[in-house]
């Protein structure tokens, strides 16, 4: 196997509970050609200490401690400079196999692709496994049908290894939360082929701090500007099926929004009127651009001409 230096960037805040257990799952890779690139983005805790302890015990370790910019701004700062052939994300409160690298980058060379992923465990504070997600057999595919199945769910920049090159031109959108869905799909766009690998080496961590986990705030319409920028990325490439899948997908978390909206946020009249506005506009795209079923079709004229009805019969789901 060859023996590439591969970045590892870590951004790190408020996380001193875990953290050790993070940079310990990287300091014992069982691939050792690796830079561990900490970013402290102004941590309140004792994180910045423990990064300087890991700097003076590992020749690997690179640590920048920054003014807090948030997730985006710290990922950032690690790619500016990464000296690595690949690179890989790790976000602090979560930890790695002792393999992870290692397989990921296998995979890569095997299938010669720029991009390779691994499955996920779910864990809790106690590093016990509460779920999974993954793939069932390993596989190659196409960048079109890769992204054609990630287009109706949330993807992450994490559990992969990416050539360096892929980021280029790309950087993460700062002061934006759902910063994954900003780009992880143009870094698939610009690769063939993607490696998926059965195995579960990534852990990742569901806290009260987590954003799945944290009460539906105005924060989390960002996804809808990542979405925005997503139906026009593919609009322009004249990718009509993805372009339509994502037409759709969008169309579904604005009736979510919707519904979330109503539910959790007060004086919401006008930020509902803004939902029904978007849906209104991209529901007749929709239907311009045809296969759309019958269902899908009354689905929507309910919620366009009736939201409140829409929402009594949703309301439970959420």
């Amino acid at each position: 196997m060859e023996n590439e230096l591969i970045s590892v960037i870590v951004p790190i805040y408020n996380v001193e509970k875990y953290l050790k257990n993070c940079i310990e799952s990287i300091i014992n890779q069982t691939y050792k050609n690796i830079e561990i690139i900490l970013v402290d983005d102004g941590s309140p805790d004792n994180c910045g200490e423990i990064c300087d302890e890991y700097f003076r015990k590992d020749k690997r370790v690179i640590v920048i401690h920054k003014e807090n910019g948030g997730l985006s701004d710290a990922r950032n700062k690690g790619l500016d400079i990464a000296k690595g052939e690949y690179v890989t994300f790790i976000d602090s409160d979560d930890f790695v196999e002792h393999n992870y690298i290692e397989y990921l980058y296998r995979a890569i060379k095997k299938y010669k692709t720029k991009i390779a992923q691994c499955n996920i465990y779910k864990v809790d504070k106690y590093n016990k496994i509460i779920g999974k997600i993954g793939y069932i057999e390993n596989a190659i595919k196409e960048n079109n049908i890769i992204l054609g199945e990630f287009l109706i769910q949330n993807v992450v920049v994490w559990n992969k290894i990416y050539a360096i090159e892929l980021f280029k031109n790309i950087r993460f959108p700062v002061g934006k939360i759902h910063e994954d869905e900003f780009t992880t799909y143009k870094l698939f766009y610009n690769t063939p082929k993607i490696a998926l690998i059965n195995d579960y080496l990534y852990n990742y961590r569901q806290t009260d701090n987590s954003i799945i986990t944290k009460k539906f705030n105005i924060k989390r319409f960002d996804l809808l500007a990542a979405l925005e920028e997503r139906i026009e990325f593919f609009k322009s490439k004249n990718e009509i099926e993805l372009y339509m899948k994502t037409v759709k997908h969008y169309m579904n978390q604005l009736i979510e929004y919707y519904i979330k909206t109503k539910k959790y946020i007060e004086e919401s009249n006008k930020i509902q009127k803004m939902i029904k506005t978007k849906y209104r506009k991209n529901f007749k795209i929709y239907i311009k651009l045809g296969n759309s079923s019958v269902k899908e079709i009354i689905k929507s004229i309910v919620f366009i001409i009736q939201p409140n009805l829409f929402y009594f019969i949703k309301k439970n789901k959420y």
